[in-house]
């Protein structure tokens, strides 16, 4: 797929205790591309993989109205990675304000070449966040061996 590796939502998508494992989005949202509502508990991002947004991309649409809540999810080994511009968000890149609840965070990396000479060619190991968190989310989230190179 070219944006999201498994789902391209411009509506609303709930999971639950659902497995997103290998995927590849040649562009943006290794496992989902969302400009929609999205709400996803107890589901599992595993390295995934895309040039932005290792797991997630979530665009900012002003024409729908839409939320991006996470709890108990848990993303490890996603990537980011694009050698020709900059690399954002290695499990997660999002314009949307986010809330989320005891997600864990794993091993994630974004990387980029390292010929290109903008200050911004890879950005949030874990997240990248365009906006900032919702000031209603919780904070008790865990953050392990995320990298940026």
């Amino acid at each position: 797929s070219y944006d999201g590796g498994v789902i391209y939502n411009l509506g609303k998508v709930t999971l639950t205790n659902t497995i997103f494992t290998d995927n590849i989005a040649s562009n943006i949202g290794g496992a989902i591309y969302t400009e929609g509502a999205l709400k996803a508990t107890s589901t599992q991002f595993n390295y995934n993989n895309a040039a932005s947004g290792g797991a997630i991309y979530y665009v900012l649409n002003p024409d729908i109205k839409a939320s991006f809540a996470l709890t108990k999810d848990q993303f490890k080994g996603n990537v980011a990675r694009n050698e020709n511009a900059n690399a954002f968000g290695g499990a997660i890149y999002t314009e949307s304000f986010i809330t989320d609840s005891k997600s864990t965070f794993v091993s994630n990396s974004v990387t980029s070449s390292s010929d290109l000479t903008d200050e911004y060619v890879g950005n949030g190991g874990a997240l990248y966040l365009n906006t900032p968190i919702s000031p209603n989310s919780k904070t008790l989230n865990k953050f392990t061996s995320s990298t940026v190179t």
